[in-house]
């Protein structure tokens, strides 16, 4: 059970910091060109 949690929350954090590095692409491809 806490075998799964921990997937569970490592794939969430693994989601959230390329959500996370795809936003500050986005945000940065518009300032530089």
């Amino acid at each position: 059970m806490k075998n799964t949690l921990n997937k569970i929350k490592h794939r969430i954090s693994a989601s959230f910091l390329l959500m996370l590095t795809i936003t500050s692409v986005l945000f940065v491809i518009p300032l530089v060109s």
